[in-house]
């Protein structure tokens, strides 16, 4: 099993204002880090689903989402699905791993289904602007009128 964690600057100077403010809204960006998660795991799924194949078969199985406070989490678990990772990273270096994509190498090439999406989100914005919207509800709970 394996975690990809997306991490995101003055996340934890944040954490600790927001328990200065009040307990609970630890538990809320928790929630939302995992909400994150979730989403990214969607839209992974979707694309293994096109890929098809084994791809399709492991992403759906191997990847779910955990709530932390200091990082939208994802796991690869190969426990739940053995192919996972050659689905993901690819193979066809040794005769057991013909079944897979090829291998892409690391950094932007990396990955199939799970990496380019966190990338495209990246790119795209999208996790900024989901972070920024939770911080605007956080601090206006934290920080009432």
């Amino acid at each position: 099993m394996a975690d990809v964690a997306l991490r995101v600057q003055g996340l934890d100077e944040f954490r600790a204002a927001l328990r200065e403010a009040d307990r609970s809204l630890g538990r809320e960006l928790g929630k939302a880090n995992k909400e994150l998660g979730e989403d990214i795991v969607a839209k992974a799924d979707a694309v293994a689903a096109g890929l098809g194949g084994v791809a399709a078969h492991s992403a759906a199985a191997g990847l779910k989402a955990s709530a932390r406070q200091n990082a939208a989490t994802i796991i690869l678990d190969a426990g739940r699905s053995p192919a996972v990772f050659g689905a993901e990273f690819g193979g066809r270096g040794r005769p057991t791993t013909q079944q897979f994509q090829p291998f892409r190498g690391s950094g932007d090439t990396a990955g199939y289904f799970l990496f380019p999406t966190i990338r495209t989100e990246a790119d795209e914005g999208h996790i900024e602007e989901r972070y920024g919207r939770l911080i605007d509800r956080l601090m206006a709970r934290a920080f009432p009128d």
